[in-house]
């Protein structure tokens, strides 16, 4: 008789079936496939849909914009500018370099906010750049430690991606036989603006519009190499490594901090293989220029080669050579030193006038609200600069509010806005008063002498400006600082110290009001509906006053009768 077999396990039996090139009745494994391009699961760079838990995918890079990259880290400019760059392709295996070592180390990759993997960079190599570029596996050999034991070499060799130029020894060569003036010449300062208008010329003065400087297609550097590339004519393929662009340079903005990556802001410095090429390009698009939009046409294939000049005509695309663009640079530097000179020589250090001791503990007291002398509450901090309407009245057509800015100098180097309007509403008139603190870190020099220390003088210190909602609240902000200096002794102080002003290693805070060529100046750098603004408060400032002053008059003559009234019943009552 056959032994009963139940149904599940023979059906699991027939879904494993034994090796049909089994000579016995053991089990064969199979072999272990090695990790490479061909075997190894699929890396895509897209962020198709997938039916997984995963919720947030990276952006997909184009390939286009990796091969870019790709180009850009291993052109002869690269290799001339990095040393150690150059060194590794000196020393390398036949020109092999390992493409992670590139991707870490090149500057160019911390650009992009994905971070694609190797074999997607492999892929857009062998796809769009199979005639610039080779790529080889690197299969990781076995350890020595599994046959000469622990005391063996631990160097680490973990394998992976290897990738060369297919002329790196004519690049080798050409890196280490060219000089920095060569490259500077073929380096070009390019800038793309708003929409021109009617006149052709474009939008150089006002606030910049959303497409100034920015146009959404060309963003990035690879957008950038992909679009001088196609205006020129230069070739993407083939040998485009030592003929076409050869590096893309972000210049950083003066807030960047040290370290920082820079961020495309519509403005990069491109270096070419050629002068030629940098010519051509400053000649085509110049700083001022003179050319009108291209006509469309019919033909496609025309109308395909003609998009990037038609789409740099639209933005303003102007180019200018470096050498023109470093003169420009050294004469704007030169130019704004000389109005901060200018501005520290024209403001006197005002010179505080001498308080007696009985005078400085009445005005104690009266910042405290009490006054000592009648002993009762004072109904104001600052009774004295009251609001003169004369001089508060403010046409409704003027282009700023007169007498409403003070400049102030000797803040601490590391303060910041919110720990300023703290200081100045204290001393002043209320945080109501207060309009705007405009200050920004870095207003200010400090210049070093000869000794070891850094001496810090007045005109050196930082400074800022403050907006008052009232010309009155400027003058008695000022008058408040002038009767007690005070010294910000750190950074996030908002109370301030009582300081010395014969002298000290640091300087109270001085302050003055801004008239004249100076104040019509600083408030043409401001917007003009922020102007508007300031010139209502102070007309509404100016119209409430008045009537609060009245009514403030009248509710005490009102008190005091009644009080006088109840001292009488009292009286009265007790005879």
């Amino acid at each position: 008789m056959f032994a009963f077999v139940p149904r599940k396990v023979a059906q699991k039996s027939k879904s494993n079936p034994a090796p049909a090139g089994s000579a016995s009745g053991s089990a064969v494994i199979p072999p272990v496939a090695l990790p490479g391009p061909s075997q190894a699961a699929p890396v895509h760079n897209s962020t198709g849909s997938s039916k997984g838990k995963q919720k947030h995918s990276e952006p997909a890079v184009p390939d286009e914009d990796l091969v870019a990259l790709l180009s850009l880290s291993l052109s002869d400019h690269s290799l001339w500018a990095n040393a150690e760059l150059r060194r590794a392709l000196a020393t390398a295996d036949e020109g092999w370099l390992p493409l992670s070592a590139l991707l870490r180390n090149s500057a160019y990759f911390s650009h992009l906010s994905a971070r694609p993997s190797e074999s997607a960079y492999v892929k857009a190599l062998r796809s769009h750049a199979a005639d610039m570029f080779e790529v080889r596996m690197r299969v990781t050999a076995p350890s020595r430690t599994d046959w000469q034991g622990t005391e063996a070499s631990t160097s680490r060799d973990p394998g992976g991606y290897e990738v060369r130029r297919t002329d790196w020894r004519d690049a080798l060569l050409s890196a280490r036989n060219t000089t920095r003036q060569e490259w500077e010449r073929s380096t070009v300062y390019t800038v793309r603006l708003a929409s021109h208008g009617p006149t052709g010329y474009p939008k150089l003065t006002g606030r910049p519009s959303k497409q100034e400087c920015l146009p959404p297609p060309h963003r990035t550097v690879p957008r950038i190499y992909s679009f001088i590339s196609s205006l020129l004519g230069l070739p993407s393929t083939g040998q485009a490594l030592s003929t076409g662009v050869q590096a893309i340079t972000l210049p950083p903005h003066h807030l960047d901090r040290p370290g920082d990556v820079p961020k495309p802001k519509g403005f990069a410095l491109v270096t070419f293989a050629s002068e030629d090429d940098a010519a051509r390009l400053a000649a085509a698009w110049p700083w001022l220029p003179r050319r009108t939009d291209i006509p469309p046409t019919d033909d496609k294939s025309a109308e395909t080669t003609h998009a990037p000049a038609r789409e740099a005509a639209k933005f303003g695309f102007r180019a200018l050579p470096k050498a023109r663009w470093d003169a420009l640079k050294e004469e704007y530097l030169a130019h704004r030193q000389r109005l901060l000179d200018q501005v520290a020589q024209s403001a006197p250090e005002p010179e505080p006038e001498p308080v007696d001791a009985a005078e400085t503990y009445r005005g104690r007291a009266r910042d405290h609200g009490w006054d000592r002398d009648h002993g009762e509450r004072s109904t104001s901090a600052h009774a004295e600069p009251g609001p003169e309407p004369a001089r508060n009245g403010a046409d409704p057509d003027a282009p700023f509010p007169p007498g409403c800015l003070v400049y102030v100098r000797g803040v601490h180097p590391e303060t910041n806005r919110t720990t300023l309007k703290a200081l100045f509403a204290a001393r002043g008139c209320g945080p109501a008063a207060l309009d705007y603190v405009d200050y920004s870190k870095g207003m200010g020099t400090v210049r070093r002498s000869s000794s070891s220390h850094v001496a810090r003088t007045h005109a050196d210190l930082p400074q800022c400006h403050l907006r008052l909602s009232a010309p009155h609240h400027a003058r008695a902000l000022v008058a408040a600082f002038s009767s007690r200096p005070l010294v910000q002794r750190q950074g996030l102080d908002s109370a301030g110290a009582e300081g010395d002003t014969g002298g000290g290693d640091v300087k109270p805070i001085s302050m003055e009001v801004v008239e004249g060529a100076r104040e019509e100046l600083y408030w043409s750098k401001v917007p003009e509906k922020i102007r508007r603004e300031a010139v209502r408060k102070v007309i509404a400032q100016a119209s409430s006053a008045g009537g609060e002053d009245d009514g403030a008059d009248a509710g005490q003559g009102e008190d005091t009768g009644e009080q006088e009234g109840k001292r009488k019943r009292k009286r009265r009552r007790k005879a």
